[in-house]
């Protein structure tokens, strides 16, 4: 470094001073404020990848990851209400009054945390008058009847419906339902579909038909539930009427929340033995029809004369996560 000399250079002036440059403070404080903005952009811009690739993960993975949660829950239902199917044809197979089984129905989906809460299902027992089954025929040991067309002997009872209404949210809802001993799903996209059918069966033997009916009372209070985990379904063996008739026809007119189902069933149940039913419902044109949750339609089923006949009515009693009755 050097030093320019103030004022002339003489023996008596020695004074001697530095060259003047920008003040090094100044220049700190400038790189001071860069650094700090440019550090603002980057959190802003970290801030800004984050929440788009957060809005992603909501807005496609999410509903993803839920969707195979309730398609996983559906099914899972699905088998369970076979289960209870099952249940009852044991129950009226080992006929032992008081017996009592039960099956766990699975009430709510899995989640996303804190993203997405399960889908919870609504799991019902009901038994009202307007759920009923009629079936005539003519009874052996019975006097003819006079008219044409008549029969002699019917029975008519209140056949009962356990269900669970699962109001899917990415997922198709569904509606399972199970009653005169079969299991029906109804998706509100679609027709209802027969997952397990009922106790009914044609055959034919040279010439012979026989024509064989099992049909299910189940009884009980009318109950609502939803809840978390599982519910337990108690079913109780009450009793069993069995009926015999020969060189009869049969009519058998119910009520169902899925008519279109049990008219694509009867339609091709029995072909195999060569017994053809008539089944006439206000719906039967429409399938397929989608009736609102709670709504029911008639149903009326017209046998051909069989040779031989046997229709069983079995008593169960139901409480729906409850203890057994």
């Amino acid at each position: 470094m050097f030093y320019l000399p103030v004022g002339p250079l003489t023996a008596g002036n020695p004074r001697m001073e530095r060259p003047r440059h920008p003040r090094p403070r100044r220049l700190g404080r400038r790189l001071r404020q860069r650094r700090g903005v440019a550090a603002a952009i980057g959190t802003l811009l970290a801030l800004l990848v984050f929440m788009s690739l957060f809005g992603l993960f909501v807005t496609q993975f999410v509903p993803l990851w839920m969707m195979d949660n309730e398609a996983s829950f559906t099914s899972s239902v699905q088998a369970e209400f076979g289960s209870l199917q099952q249940n009852l044809d044991l129950l009226a197979l080992d006929a032992a009054p008081g017996r009592s089984l039960s099956g766990a129905v699975t009430m709510q989906s899995g989640n996303v945390p804190i993203l997405a809460q399960p889908t919870q299902g609504i799991l019902s027992y009901t038994n009202e008058p307007a759920l009923y089954t009629n079936v005539s025929f003519n009874l052996t040991g019975l006097a003819p009847p006079t008219g044409v067309g008549e029969h002699n002997f019917f029975q008519n009872f209140t056949s009962g419906e356990i269900s669970m209404q699962i109001p899917n949210r990415y997922y198709v809802p569904t509606y399972f339902g199970l009653s005169d001993g079969a299991v029906v799903a109804q998706q509100s996209s679609g027709s209802s579909t027969m997952l397990f059918s009922p106790g009914f069966e044609g055959t034919l033997v040279g010439s012979t038909t026989s024509l064989y009916l099992t049909l299910f009372q189940v009884l009980g209070n009318n109950t609502q539930t939803t809840s978390t985990g599982t519910q337990q379904v108690f079913e109780t063996y009450l009793a069993a009427q069995s009926y015999q008739g020969a060189d009869t026809s049969v009519a058998l007119n119910f009520t169902t929340a899925f008519p279109c189902a049990w008219i694509n069933y009867l339609g091709v149940a029995f072909k195999a033995s060569g017994i053809t039913p008539t089944v006439t419902s206000p719906l039967a044109a429409s399938c397929p029809a989608v009736l609102p949750i709670g709504s029911l339609a008639p149903i009326q089923v017209a046998f051909p004369r069989v040779d031989n006949l046997s229709v069983t009515i079995v008593y169960f009693n139901v409480a729906v996560g409850g203890i057994p009755a």
